[in-house]
């Protein structure tokens, strides 16, 4: 079994809104057309910090406000038949305009509110599985 380490985002923007991604099928069909956060896996011998702009900039052109102090929202395990990842989410704040990269279709800034609805709507998306290990308890 490989062991993984991931990291994802929420994106807020400075009017307090959450950058919410359309996953394309990236070779997974089951995710096509499900809402997300950015994120990915970790480079080894970067920081976390280092990861998580790296990763927010290849998936949505965004530059991570480093004014702002990104809180660990989760940290959960994900564990398949063939590996094992650790997941980081992040509460982060973020500048620029959107340019997304092939891995989605579309974007929108929700609130929390819309947010909320989005995952009451869809148990089984992409964005559902992001919020696990009481995100949600944070953003209330």
């Amino acid at each position: 079994m490989e062991l993984q380490v991931g990291i994802k985002a929420f994106s807020v923007n400075e009017k307090g809104q959450i950058l919410l991604l359309e996953k394309n099928r990236d070779g997974r069909p089951y995710h096509k057309g499900k809402w997300d956060i950015p994120g990915g896996r970790i480079d080894a011998g970067l920081s976390l910090m280092e990861n998580l702009a790296r990763e927010v900039f290849e998936e949505t052109g965004l530059i991570v406000d480093l004014s702002y102090i990104p809180k660990l929202l989760a940290a959960q395990d994900i564990i398949r038949d063939t590996f094992h990842v650790v997941r980081l989410t992040y509460w982060i704040h973020v500048k620029g305009t959107v340019t997304l990269s092939p891995e989605h279709l579309s974007c929108r800034w929700v609130t929390i509110p819309e947010l909320k609805e989005l995952i009451e709507a869809d148990e089984e998306s992409a964005l559902t599985d992001a919020v696990n290990g009481g995100v949600l308890d944070f953003i209330e």
